[in-house]
This record gives structure tokens, sequence and C-alpha cells, in this order.
């Protein structure tokens, strides 16, 4: 099938609003960097397996049986409520990692998904700063996309050693373009972000980021997919949450670790939950892997029927580029000499090859739905997408079935 890297891209661009737009294109305070090598990732996403850590039944105290590391810390709960106090006591009685700059306290993710599909990334974190490096980029921000997006929120409080806090000044955001790794991809992907204030060694940072849709991102249906892993090897908490409308008839599947989904519903909602104690990091995944095979471990949620489902509505999607696609003059054309539909395809797959080269126009919905075959012969540049239609169109003005 060549829709097969279209329709991944559809399915992963989705993934890439969540990872690049509202997960890995996240700023943070972590090590003394802002982790901009989780933009880098992008959409091949990120990191590692997780492992839970799990407690033993003993007759001691129970600080003693699970470590004060796995109990329930006041920073767990929601964004912003815990007494700065109460965190500031609970992170001195924690062991900080030797040679950390910074101690990531939590990473947790709520996906809010309405009846239309549309959604809602809500992030935050909470750090311990350890070392004067750890005072370096210290931002918060929120990559989006204006044409799916709300402008996105962002709130911050930093806790200093002697209880003071300070919140996030609002008129310190600023907008940026989004950093293209690619020199060959243009968007109009934005950013919003604002430095952190008072920091200090020794602080707590807590910073929250909400982004939603406010329109459906297809309405072929959607797919959704939540890193399980850290870039952070001395993470203490990793959660992911899925809060869907029961008639939204939520699934999922955990893809690449066996870690407990806690499923419940009440009120009209299905909410999943996982949440992973000291989960394990890993610093690099390949590249270049099938895409049927899972090069990191991920919670993949939907509410559409099937897989066939999706791609049949994108495929139909797609088919509309090829309506007027005229291109049977240029199917001749390159068709003379060929005595075979193998040589017939081969000369249209070099045709596309050598009039098309590889650049990306991803401005609006155009970052999931191709350009007509005459736009992209006419600008004599496309992406997958781009150049994969146009090829599907010389090859049914062949009479070639694609």
């Amino acid at each position: 099938m060549l829709w097969l890297f279209s329709l991944h891209r559809l399915i992963f661009w989705g993934t890439d609003m969540n990872s690049r737009l509202s997960y890995s294109a996240r700023f943070q305070v972590t090590s003394g960097q802002v982790t901009r090598a989780q933009l880098a990732l992008g959409r091949t996403f990120l990191l590692s397996l997780a492992s839970l850590v799990i407690a033993t039944a003993s007759l001691v105290s129970v600080d003693a049986v699970i470590g004060v590391e796995d109990k329930v810390q006041p920073w767990e709960g929601e964004a912003f409520a815990a007494d700065p106090s109460a965190i500031l006591e609970a992170a001195a009685g924690l062991e900080p990692p030797a040679g950390s700059a910074v101690y990531r306290l939590v990473d947790d993710a709520t996906y809010r998904i309405d009846e239309q599909g549309r959604r809602e990334v809500r992030r935050r974190s909470v750090s311990k700063i350890l070392t004067r490096q750890g005072l370096a980029n210290a931002l918060v921000a929120a990559a989006w996309a204006p044409w799916l997006h709300d402008r996105p929120k962002l709130d911050a409080r930093v806790i200093a050693p002697d209880g003071t806090s300070r919140r996030l000044d609002q008129q310190t955001i600023n907008e940026v373009p989004f950093p293209q790794t690619d020199p060959r991809i243009f968007s109009d992907k934005r950013i919003l972000q604002a430095p952190l204030p008072g920091l200090s060694v020794g602080a707590i940072v807590e910073w929250e980021t909400v982004v939603r849709e406010r329109i459906r991102f297809f309405d072929g249906g959607t797919v959704t997919h939540m890193g399980l892993f850290s870039a952070d090897p001395n993470l203490l908490l990793l959660r992911r949450t899925v809060i869907a409308p029961t008639d939204y008839n939520l699934k999922h599947d955990v893809i690449g670790s066996d870690v407990e989904v806690h499923r419940t519903v009440a009120d009209d909602q299905v909410k999943l939950t996982i949440e992973i104690r000291k989960p394990k990091a890993i610093q690099a995944i390949p590249t270049d892997l099938p895409l049927d095979f899972a090069a990191f471990p991920h919670l993949i949620c939907s509410g559409e029927s099937s897989w066939g489902q999706i791609a049949t509505l994108y495929a139909n999607t797609v088919a509309e580029k090829l309506n007027d696609a005229e291109l049977s003059q240029i199917a001749t054309t390159i068709s003379e000499g060929a005595d075979s539909d193998e040589d017939r395809i081969r000369k249209a797959l070099a045709y596309v090859q050598k009039q098309v080269r590889y650049t990306g126009l991803e401005f609006g919905q155009e970052a999931i739905i191709p350009h007509t075959p005459q736009q992209t012969l006419a600008r004599g540049y496309g992406d997958c997408k781009d150049q994969s239609t146009f090829l599907v169109g010389l090859l049914r003005a062949m009479d070639i079935k694609a």
C-alpha cells in the first residue's frame, strides 16, 4: 500500500502534537539543561522501558518497608496545591542523586478527551535545584499549532529554601517560532516560553502547561500516544492519565511494557492511570526501525472502531487531491519504451524523484494532508505524502492499481 507511509505519518503527527508540541517540546529544568534533545527526537518519540519498584511487606516501620522515596509525597497532588513548607520538608528528607544538578521529583501528564475527540494535554513537573549548574536555561514552555490549538497556558512557582514562593509573571511570556531540526521542513508551529522567577540552589521548581485542541485533529479519527519513559535517570515518579467520556468508547493498549493500567469509570467518564516510581531511563534509542517495531514503551489510546476505519477515511481525504490530477499526458510520455507494469512503475518513481526534491510545507492541516500533484510539480518540491500522492496519481493514469 502506497498510502502506508502517509497514514503512519498522520497517526504519529497526532503523536507529534502530543509529543513535539506538548511532550518533548516542553522545556524544563533537568540536569542543568533545557531538554532540547527531546525536540530533536520529535517524530521518533522518546526513550525508556519503565520498571516498577515494589515494596515487600514487613513488620517494621513504613519508612523502612517502602523507603522515603517511595512514599506518597506532597508534590504528587494537584498543581500548586501543596503547602510550600511541606514540599521543602519532604524534599529535604530525600537522598539526592550524586553528581546531578537537578532532582526530578514528578513528571505528570493528563490527556483529557472530549465528546468530539478534541484533546487537552496538561503537563506538570516538580524538580529540586541541587547545584548552580541546575540554574542554567531555566524556563517553562509549551509548543502549539495555531490552526489546531488554543493559545497554551503556562504557570509556575519557585519555592525558595526559606519557604518564600514566587509565581510566574504572565507578562514575561513571549512567543517564538518552533525550532526545526530539519532545514527542509517549514511549519507555522510556535512556542510560548517564559523565564522562571527567583531560582536558587535548593529551590523547588513546579510548572504546569496546558495545550488544548480547539478543533479535532483529523475528522477521520485520532490516536493518542503517551511515552512511558524518562529522559532523566533520577526521576522519582512518572504518571500518565487519560480521561474521556464513556460515550467516547475509549480503548487502550500498552506497547513495549508490562506496566499496569488502572481503569475506573465514574460520573460518565473513563479514567486510565499509570504510575511508575523510579522509572528506568534509556539515553538513546535506535533509529530507522520498521514501522511496526516498538522502539519505546508507550500507551496508545483511541475511541475509533478500528485502524481500518481511520485508514479508509484518510485514503478518501487524500483521494480528493487526485480528482482533477490530469496526469495522463505525463504518464504517456514517461511510459514510452516500457514493456511491463514493473518497468512503468520504475519510470514513474524515477520521474517523481527527479522532479520533486524533498521539502515540506507543513502549514495548518498541510502537515497531514498532501498537496495536489499539480501543486507539487509546479513547486518542484514536496514531502513524503506529497511525493507518494503524486506517484499514485501517475500510476493510476497508467491504469496501474495504486
